[in-house]
């Protein structure tokens, strides 16, 4: 499935509502959810895509694997059981913000 697509046809049918941004790794069986960094997402392209469709609404990130120090950090697995642990979710925020000042997408 091409997400992008997928996404540029429901905002041009205007029934985006709102873009909840997660990635994964593994499949629909077993998976791990990751930094937009790590996940197999190019949230550049899909982000120009967003715009260039018209996209203006709302954007979060979700699920953040938690950093070391944080309560739901499992340093056998490096990864996080809530995934609203503060600092990986300042991660994820700083991050798609960066792609966004970098394609020149303004957001507030």
């Amino acid at each position: 499935m091409d997400i992008g697509a997928a996404a540029a046809e429901l905002i041009g049918m205007e029934k985006a509502f709102f873009i909840h941004d997660r990635d994964i790794t593994g499949d629909r069986w077993i998976s791990q959810e990751t930094f937009p960094d790590e996940g197999p997402t190019d949230y550049t392209r899909l982000f120009k895509t967003y715009h260039e469709a018209g996209y203006d609404g709302l954007m979060r990130s979700d699920h953040s694997p938690a950093m070391a120090g944080e309560t739901d950090f499992d340093p056998a697995k490096g990864a996080m059981s809530s995934g609203y642990e503060i600092k990986g979710m300042l991660f994820d925020v700083g991050y798609l913000k960066g792609i966004l000042l970098g394609i020149g997408v303004p957001y507030c």
